[in-house]
């Protein structure tokens, strides 16, 4: 699943974070902004703020090129930041903090445009596309860290949660030619929970994510009331208001906006007007388990904002413009989940799609760690599905559990206390697997959290995703050889090769 665990020239912060990769080569004086092109020594201290500002420059000038996007992308940013946590100019970063995060955001807004550029000529390959992808998602990390750093590590207070788009920097960066927030009908939300089925989602395509769900904003003409219309797992398709919307806990929140304002509203209209009519007559939208974006009976996250566009232009505007891969190489996780698809629309996919503009970006810096946590897991656990053959085993516990809830679900007397737990259509095997992960990612998270508070009280700095990585595989080794000795397991009775 994560391209840090399968070898190569990685997306441009994979060295920084401690991940396993083949390094790359000297760059070419052409692509690496220094005029001789030398690598920087490795046991110098690096200045990161440089670095950063040198990969602007990259993205944004002529040097990248339809042609070397997806090698280039790889290499100039895996060489940029080829450094260590305890090689960076503590001094240097003190001074220039600001600006890097700032720049981190600008290198984003500008691969996108550069992706929009080659698209529109026809030279947009799925290498380019894939280094994009990886790009945006580690400058986003990268960024994060640095956030917390400056903000002096802020703690998450869930006695007075905080509103996604309330603070200012760098909580929160705007678009430079949209200074101010504002929300229009159509405006498209990316956005990340903070449950672990959220990093599950986030993770399931072959390319990972920094986000977990997408949703659509409709401003009734007459009132002005603001509603929020979206799909969740527990409840099908429903509508909420902007304010429930802004207030429930996430943890990062992307603004976009379609080019079009017309027809982004109609499409809002539409869409809010379909969702509400069903659960007018008692029942919302089902959702979309097999995450199918051909079939529209039921929908998933970002099957309602494609929906909403293709019933605005009579099915002339489909969205997204690049859909994400679902190949996983051991199957039964996607098969349990209800998965059918190969070919969807994962929530990041609206970032690449050149007809949405980026206006403003959030992140609850008190929640973003646990995020790194939560992603470096659902990674690992893919993973070890993937490169060791292991599979889930729901306990006896689970399985009746699962039996009793799925056969219960649609009665009467327990539909209403259960309809925000999961929803009638959910399959009895999803409902176990689910189970079974959140008692997995409970055990992982509890010493992955420990680890990660010790390092910081020892070094000052939050374990990086590759060393939370390399902590869980080391954690599972332990585990197997107590497991295979017939000694007391932590997880590995949940999760382990098929016998």
């Amino acid at each position: 699943m994560l391209k840090v665990l399968r070898g190569g020239i990685v997306f441009f912060a994979s060295a920084w974070f401690a991940c396993a990769s083949t390094a790359p080569g000297p760059r070419s004086p052409s692509s690496t902004g220094r005029p001789d092109g030398a690598p920087r020594d490795s046991r110098s201290k690096s200045d990161l703020g440089a670095d950063v500002a040198e990969a602007l420059e990259f993205v944004r000038g002529p040097g990248l090129t339809p042609g070397n996007c997806g090698p280039s992308l790889k290499r100039a940013f895996a060489q940029a930041f080829d450094i260590k946590p305890a090689q960076l100019d503590a001094g240097a970063l003190r001074g220039d903090g600001a600006r890097t995060i700032e720049k981190l955001f600008q290198i984003r807004h500008h691969l996108r445009a550069r992706l929009a550029e080659f698209d529109q000529r026809g030279e947009a390959d799925d290498r380019c596309v894939s280094a994009v992808r990886d790009a945006l998602r580690a400058s986003r990390v990268l960024e994060d860290y640095l956030s917390e750093w400056h903000a002096g590590y802020p703690v998450d207070d869930p006695k007075s949660p905080v509103g996604a788009f309330n603070g200012s920097f760098p909580w929160l960066q705007l678009h430079p030619d949209h200074p101010r927030l504002d929300f229009r009908s159509g405006d498209v939300f990316l956005s990340r929970g903070t449950a672990f089925t959220s990093a599950m989602i986030s993770r399931i395509t072959d390319d990972d994510a920094n986000f977990s769900h997408l949703a659509i904003l409709y401003i009734d003409e007459a009132t002005k009331k603001k509603w929020m219309v979206e799909a969740h797992i527990e409840v099908g398709s429903k509508t909420a208001t902007f304010n429930e919307y802004l207030f429930d806990g996430k943890a990062r929140v992307v603004q976009l906006r379609h080019a079009d304002p017309e027809l982004a509203h109609r499409a809002a209209k539409l869409i809010h007007d379909k969702v509400k009519k069903a659960t007018d007559f008692g029942a919302n939208i089902c959702y979309d388990f097999g995450m199918d974006i051909a079939d529209r009976e039921c929908l998933f996250c970002s099957e309602v904002v494609s929906a909403a566009f293709a019933m605005a232009s009579g099915e002339a505007v489909q969205v997204p413009r690049f859909l994400s891969s679902i190949n996983m190489k051991n199957p039964d996780f996607t098969r349990r989940l209800g998965v059918t698809a190969t070919k969807t629309f994962a929530p990041a996919d609206i970032e690449i799609d050149g007809r949405f503009t980026v206006l403003a970006e959030w992140r609850d810096l008190g929640k973003v760690n646990r995020l790194h946590e939560y992603d470096a897991i659902m990674t690992s656990v893919l993973s070890w599905m993937d490169d060791h053959g292991y599979v889930l085993h729901d306990s006896h516990r689970t399985k009746l559990t699962a039996k009793a809830l799925h056969k219960v679900r649609p009665w009467p007397v327990f539909s209403s206390v259960l309809k925000n737990k999961f929803p009638t259509n959910m399959p009895r095997p999803t409902l176990a697997m689910v189970m079974t992960l959140d008692d997995i990612g409970e055990r992982l998270l509890a010493r992955l959290s420990q680890a990660n508070a010790e390092n910081r009280e020892k070094t000052g700095f939050w374990l990086t995703p590759g060393q939370m990585q390399e902590f869980l595989e080391r954690y599972r080794q332990d585990d197997l050889q107590r497991f295979e000795s017939g000694g007391a397991v932590q997880f590995h009775q949940w999760i382990r090769k098929k016998r």
